[in-house]
């Protein structure tokens, strides 16, 4: 079984340009492992979302976290963002880069 990892980090505040390279990369980096991945940023933020309020964004988020097996977070996630933490009971695992 084909193990499903969510990226999550802080993205409020950011440049887009940094946001969109540092998921990207953790994206690269579990797929060259196998993992099937869910990029927020790639399928949500990018797609439109940044015309969308912070909570119709979490809503998606929240929805295709729901579909994973995993959640790493960026090693930023749990400094200065709304949503880390969020008690689903998803599986979470701290990634550092």
């Amino acid at each position: 079984m084909l193990i499903k990892i969510y990226i999550a980090g802080k993205v409020t505040g950011l440049p887009a340009e940094d946001v969109k390279e540092k998921f990207l990369r953790k994206e690269k980096e579990l797929t060259a492992q196998g993992y099937t991945v869910y990029n927020p940023v790639d399928q949500l933020w990018v797609k439109g979302g940044q015309t969308w309020t912070w909570e119709k964004l979490m809503r998606g988020c929240i929805t295709q976290m729901m579909e994973c097996d995993e959640v790493h977070f960026l090693n930023e996630a749990f400094m200065g963002s709304r949503t880390a933490g969020d008690g689903s009971g998803v599986p979470i695992n701290a990634s550092f880069y």
